[in-house]
């Protein structure tokens, strides 16, 4: 039994959780099971109000400005002071986390992509399989109910040699990539991010090269 208290921070009680967690895993095949079980109301308390503040902080204007609250963070600031990275691709979106998915496809159909959405492995497979176009980039959850989104992407590459792809998780990649989870060389943007970490991320791996694709690490 973890025992936190009410006064700990939203990170500090997840960094306990985790760390109980993972001292307690000695086989690879369970960090699938223990990942998507345990204290998933603590990772969706804490990516919600994440995504809220980011959500208030900023506003996007007719002219494609983002304008931040006036007690806004530095990192804030400066994730305003870069240009949003925008494009014309297709993303299926796997993600269970109703908010999570929800504010993620709103973020990507402003900046102009068409967003594929699903609320879990199986669903995303059959919408991508169902697309009759291109789709280019999958944005999926590393760890959903039923079918991981390593699984996931590997079905979907089966079928579309060139989609790209790049998890998300409210897990350090580290302690992802430490049980196997996912490949150290993959694509990875840890959750709760900003709209501009988002967009960035995606765009920097569609453009990546097929070098980068085959070498680069997260």
């Amino acid at each position: 039994m973890i025992l936190i208290s009410g006064h700990a921070s939203l990170d500090s009680a997840l960094h306990a959780v985790r760390g109980a967690a993972f001292s307690y895993l000695t086989k690879p095949f369970e960090i699938d099971q223990l990942l998507a079980t345990i204290d998933k109301a603590l990772e969706r308390r804490r990516l919600a109000e994440a995504l809220r503040v980011s959500e208030e902080r900023y506003r996007l204007v007719s002219e494609n400005v983002y304008l931040p609250h006036a007690s806004a963070s530095a990192d804030l600031v400066s994730d305003r002071a870069a240009k949003p990275a925008r494009g014309t691709e297709t993303v299926p979106l796997a993600e269970d986390e109703t908010t999570v998915r929800a504010l993620t496809r709103e973020i990507l159909h402003l900046s102009g992509y068409t967003v594929l959405e699903a609320v879990g492995p199986e669903e995303g497979l059959q919408v991508a399989q169902q697309h009759a176009g291109p789709i280019h980039l999958l944005l999926a959850d590393v760890v959903m109910p039923g079918m991981s989104g390593r699984a996931l992407a590997d079905r979907l590459q089966a079928l579309r040699p060139s989609l790209r792809v790049l998890f998300m998780s409210g897990y350090p990649s580290e302690a992802i990539k430490q049980h196997r989870v996912m490949e150290p060389n993959e694509f990875f943007l840890e959750k709760p991010f900003t709209p501009g970490a988002l967009t960035r991320k995606v765009r920097d791996v569609l453009d990546a090269s097929p070098s980068q694709l085959a070498t680069r690490a997260v």
